[in-house]
């Protein structure tokens, strides 16, 4: 998670300017692509298997019937290709390895807007270990830099329990919450919402960091027994009033249904 809040921290040095942003459409398919990656010998590819599509913003954890368009497919053999993935197996031996993409495929024929979650479309993870409820965990991030802001959502499976209640969904959000916030050199908190409902706790606060103060963090959290989501954008003062009210359509959009 190091990597992600670092990424955070060194967006806000570095974004500037109010460079116009086209409005966008905040309501496609937001799904994670779990994929096993095969390398030979020489950790060249050798192949690549999809083993499941999961929407992220679905209430469970269960796969989708998706039949992936080949182009996302070609995109994410030659992402994965670029990676320079280390070979791990014995020797003469292929090795595996995990990787996810994201797959938020706008209409047929439409124009991909900067501020939507089509924007993400075909992006490659970025993972950190981190702990659950006292369990080893894994947490997969897919961002967008447009050059004078930026967003992205990271997802994290909760461990298997038969329910957690809305005191731990709680506490795992204020420990996400106060992560984020104490590695953009101890950000403060501007507003802070709860918008739970009986299925899901949802969280989100909006924060500015003493580095850069005309910048503004504005953060969802989204917890039910399962998983736990969160998009996170960074913006600049004066964006343009319709590139807020993309951002804004994309936070409401931003739910479990």
């Amino acid at each position: 998670m190091k990597h992600l809040h670092k990424l955070i921290a060194i967006l806000i040095c570095v974004l500037g300017g109010t460079a116009r942003l086209d409005a966008a459409d905040a309501e496609p398919p937001l799904c994670i692509v779990l994929f096993r990656v095969t390398l030979d010998a020489e950790a060249k590819v050798q192949d690549l298997q999809t083993l499941k599509v999961i929407d992220m913003l679905s209430a469970s954890r269960i796969a989708l019937p998706v039949e992936l368009p080949q182009a996302f497919l070609d995109n994410a053999r030659k992402q994965v290709e670029s990676q320079g993935l280390k070979w791990a197996g014995q020797k003469g031996q292929a090795s595996s390895t995990m990787t996810t993409l994201m797959h938020a495929p706008a209409p047929p024929g439409a124009t991909v807007p900067p501020i939507s979650f089509a924007a993400l479309d075909g992006t490659m993870n970025t993972t950190s270990n981190l702990r659950l409820l006292g369990r080893d965990g894994q947490m997969s991030s897919f961002g967008k830099n447009l050059g004078s802001a930026a967003f992205f959502v990271m997802y994290y499976a909760l461990p298997e329990q038969p329910k957690h209640t809305k005191a731990e969904r709680e506490v795992l959000i204020d420990a996400e919450i106060q992560r984020n916030l104490a590695n953009v050199q101890n950000a403060e908190i501007l507003s802070q919402k709860d918008l739970s409902d009986d299925a899901q706790t949802i969280m989100e606060i909006t924060a500015r960091s003493p580095r850069n103060k005309a910048m503004t963090i504005r953060s969802r959290y989204l917890c039910n027994d399962q998983k736990m989501v969160a998009l996170v954008a960074i913006t600049p003062e004066g964006l343009p009033a319709a590139d807020i009210e993309s951002f804004e359509r994309l936070f409401t959009a931003f739910r479990f249904r």
